[in-house]
């Protein structure tokens, strides 16, 4: 940029490569590469696998003993048998006036936080037990600029911070928190998140789902959340859906190429809609059987609704021998239990429609480009598929993608039946497979505990049980201990009982369980720690965790902060968005037009940027809080950044901050890209910045500079 001297540069490159250690020095998270007792972790003992890639170093945790973790795990031994646990089973530009000058908030809230609720009781219960003292609690800048990005994926606008910190009303968390819960903005970020879990991309090495059955998917999720749909409702909606994946009508045939073509260009009379069905193609597979599909889907409904990966291993081969180190319930479970999971969606079929005619001039012409998700019963007798696929999980293959299925490994039947393996029941007289397998799922209280801990996760970083897609059944409950050498597998096991319960009795209602999150204490606490900070501390939750922000939400915070909204083409389904946190996949998005232009420039951009944030792809490679040189180099030169200071210069929130007097300037700024007043030496170098040079030129270093600061990037 223009006038920043040279050393402010060096220092912000030296920040950002230095990211790790800045971090840790300025809120000492959890280092990486720290170990901890076994016991810390409730007994979690990593070791090799070598039959399955499931198992590698990437996903274990190799822990050692100390002393302070052996003296955390006995207060935990402790809590569990105590008594005193319940035992529960906008605008972005704001308005620039005077009020930018720098204010303390008046509020109580930020030096007064009361335990409440079941959350504190056992987060607080836990720390007392342990000796641990608990972190301060946040600033009411600090907590703004959390929830908001918690709740919605992002930062509040400079007016939001100063309406908040000028608030003086007692309960004014729990009315922003409420606030947030009920704007567009929490629909969009939480759709995100569920894509994120259901893995909803265009194209995975299975099989292409195509651009228009992602949206139908992604919109299904909006919609749902819009309206705040009961949590097991999208369950059973998802496992039962059926008909096209892009949610379009189309006829079974078509008389010419010419009337295909014609049919499936018309988006105005026969327009993509909201449907799930996209969840269940996911799970082709190809190269094998069909049971094959069915095992996957089996696997990706114990992964993405219970939390259970290692069904991925039972499909293969009985847990004894090769997950009894991992898993005490992994070590028990059966592989034809999981088959009767699998025989559920056994009369269930992904049929490819059959091809149009051919062009008139030859060759192969379009494909059709959805996939029809149908149930056996509505096929018609003549349909290929029927005589191709059995009707039932025959085990009988000696081919495919896992091991044979053999009729020994089935208790000598040649048929699984589809048997519900955690707590049994199957379907009832006049009900599907899968309507039957909606019910029992949604039934089951480890359905609950699952989006209890993975919503948990996105609060405070790690879940009640870590990793939070590694359940073991068999170390839930602390009434029924496992055998030793194993502990209880969550840090806080009654937190974890009574959250899913209360899910539960308050109608699955997501809303509500988030509302109980960041209305806690727990959650409002610093990220600062005033004492000696330890490892052993971390599974506590004795502090908030510092986090990175996701590649879309860094994007979102550069469009709010400047005040410049340049909109990307997505999809004839989607048009139109300002926002990445509204994008409905993280591959290959947004798309540049054919012709250049400067949107096309503009969107070539941030492809480049997301992924150099690690926004991951939604099949392989999972989200990534990682930093890297590349990430620095781009919040330095990327045309996002560039380009969006410039034109916040002339037509954004900057050029109305320039009307401003200087000490206006610097505080709106810092409340434009920051979140928060700027502190007394930072306000000096920036009243500084402004009187050297141009004016104009200076504060649009100024607010380079604040976009390179380690706390633009984080959500403390």
């Amino acid at each position: 940029m223009n006038n920043i001297p040279k050393t402010c540069l060096a220092s912000a490159m030296l920040a950002f490569l230095l990211l790790a250690a800045s971090v840790q020095v300025l809120w000492n998270p959890l280092h990486a590469q720290q170990v901890f007792s076994a016991e810390t972790y409730g007994g979690d003992i990593g070791v090799q696998h070598s039959e399955c890639s499931f198992f590698t170093d990437a996903r274990e945790k190799l822990l050692d003993s100390s002393l302070e973790g052996d003296r955390i795990a006995a207060a935990r031994r402790s809590v569990l048998t105590s008594s005193g646990l319940s035992g529960h089973v906008v605008s972005a530009s704001p308005k620039m006036s005077a009020n930018f000058l720098p204010q303390r908030s008046r509020a109580a809230s930020s030096r007064n936080l009361e335990a409440r609720g079941i959350i504190d009781e056992n987060i607080f219960g836990t720390l007392q037990a342990a000796a641990v003292t608990p972190a301060p609690a946040s600033t009411d800048a600090e907590f703004l600029r959390r929830v908001s990005l918690d709740l919605t994926g992002r930062i509040p606008t400079g007016s939001e911070v100063v309406a908040f910190l000028a608030d003086m009303s007692p309960d004014k968390r729990g009315s922003a928190i409420e606030r947030l819960l009920n704007t567009p903005q929490w629909a969009d970020r939480w759709t995100m998140f569920f894509g994120d879990l259901f893995r909803n991309t265009t194209a995975t090495a299975q099989v292409n789902r195509y651009p228009d059955g992602r949206d139908a998917f992604h919109i299904y999720l909006r919609d749902s959340l819009l309206e705040n749909k009961p949590y097991d409702q999208m369950a059973r909606e998802i496992l039962v859906a059926s008909g096209s994946n892009d949610g379009r009508y189309y006829p079974a045939d078509f008389d010419s190429y010419e009337g295909f073509l014609a049919y499936v260009a018309n988006y105005e009379s026969n327009p993509v809609t909201a449907t799930p069905a996209s969840y269940l193609v996911g799970a082709l597979t190809r190269g094998g059987p069909v049971h094959d599909t069915f095992d996957a889907a089996a696997f990706n409904l114990a992964r993405d609704f219970l939390g259970v990966s290692q069904m991925d291993c039972i499909l293969c081969h009985d847990g004894d021998g090769h997950l009894d180190t991992l898993s005490v319930w992994g070590g028990q479970a059966k592989r034809s239990e999981a088959w009767g999971l699998a025989a559920f969606f056994a009369d269930t079929l992904l049929v490819r429609p059959r091809r149009p005619p051919p062009p008139p001039d030859g060759g192969i012409g379009m494909q059709p480009r959805w996939w029809n998700v149908v149930n056996r019963a509505d096929l018609p007798v003549d349909t290929p598929e029927l005589r191709r696929f059995p009707a039932d999980y025959v085990v009988d293959t000696t081919t495919g993608n896992r091991p044979e299925r053999q009729p020994e490994d089935n208790n000598g039947e040649p048929v699984a039946a589809p048997v519900y393996p955690f707590g049994g029941g199957g379907p009832k007289a006049g009900e599907s497979r899968r309507e039957a397998l909606g019910r029992l799922l949604t039934a089951d209280i480890q359905f609950s505990r699952a989006i209890v801990n993975y919503v948990w996760r996105e609060f405070f970083s790690r879940g009640i049980v870590e990793p939070a897609d590694q359940f073991d059944l068999g170390r839930l409950d602390p009434a029924n201990p496992p055998p030793d050498p194993w502990q209880i597998q969550p840090s806080h096991p009654y937190l974890l009982q009574g959250l899913a319960e209360g899910f539960v009795n308050n109608g699955f209602d997501l809303k509500w369980l988030m509302s109980e999150i960041a209305n806690s204490r727990a959650y409002q606490l610093s990220s600062r720690y005033d004492g000696e900070w330890s490892a052993a501390y971390e599974p506590l939750f004795a502090r908030y965790q510092a986090k990175r922000l996701g590649a879309e939400q860094i994007h979102d915070a550069l469009i709010i902060s400047s005040g410049v909204f340049e909109p990307y083409v997505l999809s004839r389904s989607i048009g139109p968005v300002v926002f990445a946190m509204q994008f409905p996949d993280v591959q290959d998005l947004p798309r540049a037009p054919r012709r250049p232009t400067n949107d096309g420039a503009l969107a070539a951009a941030a492809v480049t940027w997301l992924d150099a944030f690690l926004r991951g792809d939604r099949e392989e490679t999972p989200r990534s809080a990682e930093a890297t040189i590349i990430q620095a180099l781009h919040l330095m030169n990327s045309p996002l950044v560039l380009e969006r200071v410039k034109a916040s210069r002339s037509a954004g929130a900057l050029a109305a901050l320039l009307l401003e007097p200087d000490p206006v300037v610097v505080s709106g700024l810092h409340l434009l890209v920051l979140s928060r007043y700027p502190a007394p030496e930072e306000l000096t170098a920036g009243l500084q910045l402004l009187q050297t040079g141009n004016r104009s030129d200076a504060a649009e270093d100024l607010m380079w500079s604040l976009y390179n600061k380690v706390d633009f990037i984080f959500n403390y």
